[in-house]
């Protein structure tokens, strides 16, 4: 964190008194504050107006409880302004199920990671004709070359970057590891540059979750 006790002189803190003379009424506004809205600005007030050392354990209970906080999207705007981006990327990652795609420019910053939605569809290369006109009891065919076929679309959005992997291909488990190893291509360690975690939104199906994916 860039914040530290330090840029706070004891001798401040010592004879900080709020402009009601109530002290401690004011330090429970403060903490009632950030605790309702993680009003960073409280909170720095509060931390501020302790005494020596105690500042340390209260900051601990404020992350703890931004950790945790109602509001997904203002989770992770706090530990950005505060800063402290190593809670934020332990935020994106244990509560990942909450993420609202179009909040994409709060993650960034936020957890410095990449994030990508995956998900799968199917097409075929024949379609079934939903409707047509045909005399009573004909086969309601159009003639066509070749057999009519499954083709999967595996695809990950990088909604950040404005970004689309594509994998078409057979589904199964197989196929969805090679859209990961694209994607390893892609956003992997490269030397020279950054390290970046990658993050993955997709739900439980069976080649998501299956033993081959999970090697």
């Amino acid at each position: 964190m860039t914040w530290s006790r330090s840029s706070f002189q004891p001798s401040e803190r010592r004879g900080w008194r709020d402009a009601t003379g109530q002290t401690e009424r004011a330090q429970l506004i403060r903490w009632d504050a950030f605790e309702e809205r993680l009003s960073v600005r409280r909170l720095r007030a509060y931390l501020k107006a302790l005494p020596d050392f105690e500042d340390i354990a209260a900051e601990e209970r404020a992350v703890t409880h931004a950790l945790g906080f109602k509001s997904f999207s203002s989770a992770p705007y706090f530990f950005v302004e505060w800063p402290d981006l190593a809670n934020a990327a332990q935020l994106v990652l244990e509560r990942r199920a909450e993420i609202d795609g179009n909040a994409y420019y709060l993650l960034d910053p936020a957890g410095d990671i990449v994030l990508l939605f995956a998900e799968e569809s199917e097409a075929l290369t024949h379609p079934y004709l939903a409707r047509a006109w045909a005399k009573r009891g004909a086969d309601l065919r159009v003639p066509a070359p070749g057999q009519a076929k499954k083709v999967a679309m595996m695809g990950a959005l990088d909604h950040a970057a404005r970004r689309l992997v594509v994998q078409t291909s057979k589904t199964s488990s197989v196929d969805f590891i090679a859209l990961l190893e694209r994607l390893d291509g892609l956003y992997g360690p490269r030397p020279g540059l950054p390290i970046k975690p990658v993050v993955i939104a997709l739900d439980n199906g069976p080649i998501h979750v299956s033993k081959a994916a999970a090697v």
